[in-house]
C-alpha cells in the first residue's frame, strides 16, 4: 500500500504517539497535511469521502471525519469507528479518479519554503484546510505536513518552538501549540495569536 496506509496502520497500534489523544478530529487534519504534502496521485483515501457518505446515508458537505464524529459517542469511539469503515472500505475499494480529502497545491514561488506558504494560505482561508481557526487542529495538519510525510530542506518554524519558551518564560517541554493555547481565551484566539507571533519570529529571521 501507500504512505498513507502506513501511516494510518501505525495510529491504530499507538495513537497516542502521533496524535496525542485518541482523536478522529485530530487525526483527519494530519492525513490532509500529509496528502498535501506528498501531493500523489492516488492514495488509500481516495473514494473514502463518498463511501462514508453513502454509508451514513449523508447527503450534506461534511467531510468523512465530521460525518463519523457525528455518529460517535466520543472521540475515541469516533477513531475506533473509523477504523471499521476503513477497513471495510478498503475490501471493496476500487481506484476512482481523485477525491477524498482536500489536496491544495502549492502556488508558484513558494518552493523554498513551502511550510511558510502553507501557513500562508491557511491564514488566509483557515475554513477551507481546517474546517475552522483552530491552533490544536493547525498543530496537526502541520505535523502530518512536515513530519510524517517526505523531508524539508527549509521550515520556517525551525527553533519556533524556543522563540516561545522565550516569549512567554516557559521552561517546561511542551509543543508551541500548547504554550499559545494556555495564554488564550479559545482556540480561534490562539490561531490568530500564532500568526502574531510568526510575523514577529520571522523578523528575527530576517
Amino acid at each position: 500500500m501507500d504512505k498513507i496506509y502506513n501511516f494510518l496502520q501505525d495510529v491504530r497500534k499507538c495513537p497516542e504517539i502521533y496524535l496525542g489523544q485518541r482523536s478522529l478530529t485530530l487525526l483527519y487534519p494530519t492525513l490532509c497535511g500529509m496528502i498535501e504534502r506528498l501531493q500523489p496521485k492516488e492514495h488509500c483515501l481516495i473514494g473514502f469521502q463518498e463511501y462514508i457518505a453513502s454509508r451514513f446515508q449523508i447527503t450534506t458537505g461534511q467531510n468523512w471525519a465530521k460525518i463519523i464524529r457525528f455518529f460517535s459517542s466520543d472521540e475515541r469511539h469516533a477513531l475506533e469507528q473509523f477504523y471499521g469503515c476503513f477497513d471495510d472500505f478498503i475490501k471493496i475499494r476500487k481506484p476512482p479518479q481523485e477525491n477524498g480529502l482536500l489536496i491544495v497545491k502549492n502556488e508558484p514561488g513558494q518552493e523554498n519554503d513551502p511550510v511558510y506558504a502553507l501557513l500562508q494560505a491557511i491564514r488566509q482561508n483557515p475554513d477551507r484546510y481546517l474546517g475552522q481557526p483552530s491552533i490544536t487542529l493547525l498543530y496537526a495538519y502541520l505535523g502530518g505536513f512536515v513530519y510524517y510525510a517526505a523531508p524539508l530542506s527549509f521550515n520556517c518554524l525551525d527553533d519556533f518552538n524556543n522563540y516561545i519558551y522565550n516569549f512567554y518564560k516557559i521552561t517546561a517541554d511542551l509543543n508551541w501549540s500548547r504554550i499559545i493555547r494556555f495564554y488564550s481565551g479559545s482556540e480561534q484566539e490562539a490561531f490568530y495569536t500564532f500568526y502574531e507571533h510568526l510575523d514577529a519570529f520571522m523578523k528575527t529571521k530576517s
